[in-house]
């Protein structure tokens, strides 16, 4: 976007993807009582990115390359 932003300025952009297989998508109609949902507080999409990131390496100790199975 040349013209848009100062020399020395830079924008960064960010992301998380996810894989499940389709036969593992939550789609409701296995929750039940006793259950968990965490959500996450945030003024904007990208900062819940960023806060479920941080959930997951800072506190969890996962690495980029970990593989979470779930046994549900």
């Amino acid at each position: 976007m040349p013209g848009f932003y100062r020399d020395g300025e830079y924008d960064v952009a960010g992301f998380i993807v996810g894989v499940v297989e389709r036969t593992r998508v939550i789609d409701g109609r296995t929750i039940a009582p006793g259950d968990v949902l965490i959500g996450l507080r945030s003024r904007a999409p990208h900062e819940r990115v960023l806060a479920g990131a941080a959930v997951l390496f800072e506190t969890a100790g996962y690495q980029p390359d970990t593989f979470v199975l779930s046994s549900a």
